[in-house]
């Protein structure tokens, strides 16, 4: 065996790729547009796991990052051992994948790595549904979000895990909502809304964490599985409207999903023109719901303006 250092171009990687080994196993799309969206933010480090090839020149480890380097146009540092032994092809790659929570000290290491792709999600892809396969972002990313968070995290975590239990809504998204808002200066109005989800006795009718509270009771909606999108939109429509001291007749999803503080005018504003749109075609969804998703018009950047939390009555009840 030979094991060489060099750089991987798109002419060498194409030529690997054209030569690989029978049992080459097919790149996935979804690893291959990571790779090179890493590839192309000049994140990619040369790491000590070579790309194989064997006496015969034939390549059996090293697909993805080939097929990575020609989707992104560039060039990467590589290992590359020539004349390996591809016997030892059924022992590669089948170790336990590590998870950005191994890298967390703090409690709840799961929760929070988590939580991390959601707020990522939040300000990266808000204009695409809140899905795993938008939520695809690198270790680094993720672990550079956890610490970013850490404050807000550390802070919210009681709510989200009390709004969990009384709910069944994701902690992930629970927490990545609860850490924004936290964010933009809303953690006692977080905490109050999570008390009246736990306890909605006393609250008047209409009241916006008393709804969410009584929709999660019922075993239709609590035994329901639900994609995360759909716990966002009602969780962050709910604790919106309760920041806005706003009463409600229902609580229910919509296809436009809310930015955290967003006010119902704002809301509904969007609402609008996306039924506007929907009436003349320019937006359509797929039978299996992966195509032009609706949600924001703009990635969230900047805290919203803090709505004015005035008296329940019913003079404000509104309907979603």
């Amino acid at each position: 065996m030979k094991l060489v250092e060099t750089e991987l171009t798109p002419e060498l990687a194409a030529r690997l790729l054209a030569d690989a080994h029978s049992n080459q196993r097919r790149t996935a799309r979804a690893v291959v547009a990571l790779y090179a969206r890493i590839m192309k933010e000049g994140r990619w480090r040369l790491v000590p796991d070579p790309i194989l090839v064997d006496p015969d020149g034939h390549m059996f480890n090293g697909g993805h990052r080939c097929a990575a380097v020609i989707a992104a146009h560039t060039t990467i540092p590589v290992m590359i051992c020539w004349d390996a032994d591809p016997s030892t092809f059924d022992v590669i790659d089948v170790g336990r994948k590590r998870g950005a929570y191994q890298f967390i000290g703090a409690a709840s290491a799961n929760a929070r790595a988590s939580a991390a792709r959601v707020t990522l999600w939040y300000t990266h892809r808000f204009d695409r549904p809140l899905q795993p396969i938008h939520l695809d972002f690198d270790l680094h990313e993720v672990l550079e979000e956890v610490e970013a968070r850490a404050t807000a995290f550390d802070a919210m975590l009681p709510s989200a895990s009390s709004t969990y239990e009384y709910t069944g809504l994701a902690r992930s998204v629970c927490l990545g909502a609860y850490a924004i808002a936290f964010g933009f200066g809303y953690q006692d109005e977080v905490e109050a809304f999570v008390r009246g989800v736990e306890d909605p006795t006393g609250l008047q009718t209409g009241d916006p964490a008393r709804l969410l509270a009584d929709r999660f009771r019922k075993v239709q909606h609590r035994g329901r599985r639900r994609q995360p999108i759909e716990d966002w939109t009602l969780l962050v429509r709910a604790l919106n409207l309760h920041l806005e001291g706003k009463l409600i007749r229902q609580l229910q999803l919509t296809d436009v999903w809310p930015h955290v503080g967003e006010s119902s005018k704002d809301y509904d504003l969007r609402r609008n023109a996306v039924s506007e749109a929907n009436r003349r075609g320019r937006l359509h969804a797929d039978a299996h719901g992966k195509t032009d998703a609706i949600g924001a018009t703009e990635t969230p950047r900047k805290a919203p303006a803090r709505p004015s939390a005035g008296p329940r009555n019913q003079n404000e009840m509104a309907t979603l």
